[in-house]
């Protein structure tokens, strides 16, 4: 079969360039047209060699040019039979030909949509015995090396058509101001206030809100040290893990072999709502391409929100983080804290080895890194180097490492967090839903937007995590 659903043919909606040429308006026409889609279903199914010319398919997701030709086939039969009945009257002979001659192509779409689906099943299971490759997307489950979570939004709708190149900037300017002009893909996409958003709310478009998770991730502290995505397809999802390995047994000859298994069980992601407000100048909204600055501010309000979550959160109507996990490892620097020493940090380390795991990185407030740098030699005066042991683990600062913590007497303390993160799983829900703040700031000359999300965040073994408390400038 010519036609390989797991390359399926990308003809425009996915290349916004090619989306807006007249070849995408031509294929689609083609495959209206009963000779020349007769002509393409052969040619997918192989006993045809020649693909039509008008049929013009990069290489990208045929399965949408196929849907979006039916769509505009029963479009164009609905109008048949609309204005017929608006009139009073049955279809007329002409009509009647119209309509017949549409349903045969209906049918042959169908035909092949289906074909196309039957195929992919074939290939996912084959894929899926053979382990799967890194491309694929799986429902529900943490996303692999080199996948993005708009990736994901489009395996798991890949008949949605949305440009991926909206303008973000666009969508906040015109709801700001209640000028769409120059966007009218984006008013096309947009679901506005009408649609449930609430007043003067948006939501954005998938892919638009997909790209713009995917920009919060570089920012996200957690996720850079390994925490690992899960798209949530639904409200409630439920991961598998382990929580103990397996064991094996050397055994004597035709001596019985003894039964051990792992423990598994799971973890389970309940999306909960988080909010935040951005700030921006109206001057800058009105007068400026705001495109980048928009995307730049929500993803980092995002990501300061992750780190803080997966790192400390209470668990009571927002995630639960690694600090308050119980099960999680809390070693104190002593009574009232300590200054840290490389010791801590090799000793953090350590204890995770101790388990069978293995530490991706070490994420601690500047602070404690600027201390640790300061060390030196007692004769020499020269900076020490740091040991050899923690130099395959990386060691990241955020500022959602708090410098104020208290312990005992000491209100100056701070916390270390070795882990192998990615076994901190977190959930992700689409369409960050944007409310525009109008009168709030207005006496700043500024606009607030305030941008709500969904999703969870969970320590799916905690053995994996280690916390060092009381640290001291």
């Amino acid at each position: 079969m010519n036609m390989n659903p797991r390359e399926p043919v990308r003809v425009g909606p996915g290349n916004p360039a090619a989306a807006a040429n007249a070849s995408w308006a031509r294929t689609i026409r083609a495959l209206q047209d009963p000779q020349k889609l007769a002509e393409y279903a052969a040619f997918v199914d192989g006993t045809g060699s020649t693909l039509p010319a008008d049929i013009e398919l990069l290489d990208g997701e045929a399965p949408r040019a196929l849907r979006a030709a039916y769509d505009q086939q029963f479009k164009q039969m609905q109008a048949l039979n609309d204005r017929a009945h608006a009139e009073g009257r049955d279809l007329n002979a002409d009509e009647s030909r119209l309509f017949d001659r549409g349903n045969g192509v209906l049918n042959k779409i169908g035909d092949l949509i289906t074909l196309n689906e039957q195929a992919k099943m074939s290939m996912d299971q084959a894929s899926a015995g053979s382990g799967g490759s890194s491309r694929d997307y799986v429902p529900n489950r943490p996303l692999a090396k080199g996948q993005t979570f708009l990736g994901a939004v489009r395996a798991q709708d890949p008949y949605d058509e949305t440009p991926e190149d909206l303008s973000l900037g666009k969508i906040v300017k015109a709801m700001i101001t209640g000028d769409w002009r120059g966007a009218d893909r984006e008013a096309a996409s947009v679901k506005n206030a009408m649609s449930g958003a609430g007043a003067g709310g948006v939501l954005l478009p998938t892919v638009t809100s997909a790209s713009i998770i995917d920009l919060a991730r570089n920012k996200t502290r957690v996720l850079e040290a390994g925490a690992q995505i899960v798209p949530m397809n639904d409200r409630t999802v439920v991961v598998p893990r382990w929580t103990g390995d397996p064991a094996m047994a050397w055994r004597a000859e035709n001596a019985a072999i003894a039964e051990v298994d792992g423990s598994m069980d799971a973890v389970t992601l309940t999306a909960k709502s988080l909010a935040a407000i951005v700030r921006i100048s109206r001057e800058l909204v009105e007068d400026t391409d705001v495109e980048a600055v928009v995307r730049e501010a929500i993803a980092s309000a995002l990501a300061v929100k992750w780190d803080y979550a997966g790192l400390y959160g209470a668990g009571t109507n927002e995630p639960t983080g690694i600090k308050v996990n119980a099960g999680v490892t809390k070693t104190s620097l002593g009574a009232n804290g300590a200054t840290p020493t490389w010791d801590n940090l090799i000793d953090g380390v350590g204890r995770l080895r101790d388990n069978n795991e293995e530490p991706t990185a070490q994420i601690m407030a500047d602070r404690t890194l600027r201390t640790l740098s300061k060390i030196k030699e007692g004769t020499t005066n020269a900076y020490m180097a740091p040991p050899s042991y923690l130099s395959d683990v990386p060691r990241l600062t955020t500022n959602q490492v708090p410098v104020n913590l208290t312990v005992g007497t000491s209100s100056d303390t701070s916390d270390l967090f070795t882990g192998d993160f990615r076994q901190l799983y977190m959930g992700v829900r689409t369409s960050p839903l944007v409310i525009q703040l109008s009168e709030r700031y207005a006496d700043s000359g500024q606009i607030g937007l305030l941008v709500w999300f969904r999703g969870d965040i969970q320590v799916a073994r905690s053995k994996a995590f280690d916390v060092v408390t009381g640290v001291r400038p």
